[in-house]
């Protein structure tokens, strides 16, 4: 039994130390900021990203609005975090977690055609890319 074990634990090892997440529509980590372009429709933007991470409808103008955002974020945590105390001053420095997010925000007129889209980008820990 105890030859069993030993083959996992670097396997496990190496999978801890790898710690990796992400959520969302991975498709927008490489979207440009100009992209949609603002003749895109709210069926041809579906049909590209598929279902919205949230979806608004409210009225303006007594005309309704629809706002539709997609999301994306991954985080990694420095492999350094699991060495014993060393790692404790890695947290402390604030490298232990590198964090990146993106989101779309497109707004949509009744005819669904868009109105406006906006992009926005949160990024912490030790990635140094604008």
């Amino acid at each position: 039994m105890m030859r069993q074990v030993v083959p996992i634990a670097p396997a496990l090892l190496v999978l801890l130390l790898s710690a990796c997440a992400s959520v969302g529509n991975e498709s927008l980590a490489t979207r440009e900021a100009d992209w949609p372009p603002l003749t895109m429709t709210q069926v041809e933007l579906l049909k590209e990203l598929g279902l919205p991470t949230v979806h608004t409808t409210t009225v303006q103008d007594s005309k309704t609005v629809t706002v539709l955002t997609w999301t994306y974020a991954r985080a990694e945590s420095n492999p350094a975090l699991f060495i014993p105390i060393v790692g404790l001053f890695v947290a402390a420095s604030g490298k232990g977690v590198d964090a990146q997010s993106r989101g779309l925000t497109v707004m949509f007129d009744t005819d669904g055609a868009m109105k406006s889209r906006t992009w926005t980008r949160t990024q912490t820990g030790i990635t140094t890319s604008p």
